[in-house]
C-alpha cells in the first residue's frame, strides 16, 4: 500500500468507535475470565457491574455498523452465510474443545452472540420498512414478553436475540451526531459519577442482587428466575434503562481521538471468538484453583492484568488473517449472478 493510501485509510477512520469497541471487548473478555471468581465480593460486583451492559453495548455497535448490510431496501446476503460460515466453524472448534455434542441450533458457550447478528441481519429488510418509534415499540414489548415463555431460552439463543434487539435497533438508527452532543466534560463526569454509584449500589447491595446475572443473560424465562411475571417485567424494563444510560455513559467517556489501543477496536470479531478458545483452554488448567487459594488482591490483580494482556495479544494483526478470508469471502458458486454477472446480493 501506498503512503498516500495509507494516509486516506488513516483519515477514514472512526477513532472514537474504534476505542469503544476496544472497550466494550475488553469488558467482554473480562466478563468471562472473572466469572469462576465470582467467591470474590469484588469481583463478583465488577462482574455485575459488567453484565448490566458489556452486551447491550456490543450489540448497540453492531447494529450502528450494519446499516451497510441493506442497499436499497434489501439484505446483502453474503454478509449472513460470512457470518454462517463463521459460526459453523467456531462451534465445531468449542464442540471439540468441551468434548461435546455438536449441535447447529444450540451455541457453545458465547457463540449466541453470532447467532443473533444473523438473526438481526435477516430482519433488517423488515426493520427498514417499518417506522423507527414504532419499532422500537414493538421491540421493547417483545423483550419484555419473552420472559413469560419458559421454552424460549432453549431454541437458537432466541430469548436472547428477542431481548437484546432494542439495542441492535438504537445502533442501527443511531448517528453519530447524536452522540456527539454529549461530547461535554459536564457529561464526562456525570458518567464518571453514574459509574462509581451503580458500582457502590453494587457493592453494597450483593446478597440482593443475586437475582440480576440470571436477569442480564437474557436467555431464561421469569418462571425459572423464580421472578413473579409482574417483577420481572418491571426488572426487566427498568435494566433497559440502566443498561442504555450505562452504554451512554462509556461512549460518552472514552477518548475520541487515536489512541495506543485503536487499532484493537477494528479486531473486536478476533478477540471476541479467540478468547473463548484461550477459556476453554485455561479452564482446563489448574489456574483457577491456584486464585481461588491466595490472597483475593494478588488474584484480583492477576486476572485483570491477564484480561487486559490477553485483549491486545489476540488483537495483532497477525491473528486476523482468517478472519479476513472468513468475512470477505463472496459465496460466488453459492448467490446468483444478476443479468451484468455480479453476484445478486440483494434478498
Amino acid at each position: 500500500m501506498e503512503v498516500n493510501e495509507l494516509i486516506k485509510v488513516e483519515k477514514e477512520r472512526d477513532y472514537f468507535f474504534d476505542n469503544l469497541r476496544f472497550a466494550f471487548i475488553l469488558l467482554v473478555v473480562m466478563a468471562h475470565f472473572i466469572s469462576p471468581l465470582g467467591n470474590i465480593k469484588f469481583i463478583k460486583c465488577i462482574y455485575r457491574f459488567i453484565y448490566l451492559f458489556h452486551m447491550p453495548g456490543m450489540i448497540f455497535i453492531s447494529g450502528y455498523f450494519s446499516k451497510s448490510s441493506i442497499k436499497d431496501g434489501k439484505l446483502v446476503k453474503n454478509k449472513v452465510l460470512n457470518y454462517c460460515l463463521l459460526y459453523a466453524i467456531f462451534q465445531t472448534i468449542y464442540t471439540l474443545l468441551n468434548n461435546g455434542k455438536f449441535s447447529v441450533f444450540k451455541a457453545q458457550i458465547g457463540l449466541w452472540y453470532i447467532q443473533i447478528l444473523v438473526m438481526y441481519l435477516l430482519l433488517l429488510p423488515v426493520v427498514d420498512r417499518i417506522k423507527k418509534i414504532y419499532m422500537f415499540v414493538i421491540s421493547i414489548c417483545l423483550g419484555l414478553a419473552i420472559g413469560l415463555d419458559e421454552s424460549a431460552g432453549h431454541v437458537a439463543s432466541l430469548s436472547r436475540g428477542v431481548v437484546f434487539f432494542p439495542f441492535f435497533l438504537m445502533g442501527y438508527h443511531c448517528k453519530k451526531e447524536y452522540l456527539e452532543k454529549l461530547f461535554k466534560v459536564k457529561y464526562v463526569i456525570l458518567s464518571i459519577v453514574i459509574f462509581l454509584l451503580i458500582g457502590f449500589l453494587l457493592y453494597k447491595f450483593t446478597p440482593e442482587l443475586n437475582w440480576l446475572p440470571n436477569l442480564t443473560s437474557g436467555k431464561l424465562s421469569y418462571y425459572a428466575m423464580k421472578m413473579a411475571n409482574e417483577e420481572g417485567i418491571l426488572k426487566r424494563f427498568a435494566l433497559y434503562i440502566i443498561s442504555t444510560i450505562m452504554c451512554l455513559c462509556l461512549m460518552i467517556i472514552v477518548p475520541k481521538n487515536k489512541t495506543f489501543f485503536s487499532r484493537f477496536g477494528g479486531r473486536t470479531l478476533q478477540i471476541f471468538c479467540m478468547h473463548l478458545i484461550v477459556l476453554v483452554l485455561v479452564k482446563k488448567t489448574q489456574l483457577y484453583v491456584y486464585l481461588k487459594s491466595i490472597d483475593k488482591i494478588y488474584a484480583t490483580a492477576i486476572i485483570m492484568s491477564m484480561c487486559v494482556g490477553l485483549t491486545f495479544l489476540l488483537g495483532f494483526k497477525f491473528f486476523s488473517y482468517p478472519f479476513n478470508f472468513i468475512m470477505k469471502h463472496k459465496f460466488k458458486h453459492i448467490l446468483k449472478e444478476n443479468n451484468n454477472g455480479k453476484i445478486n446480493n440483494g434478498a
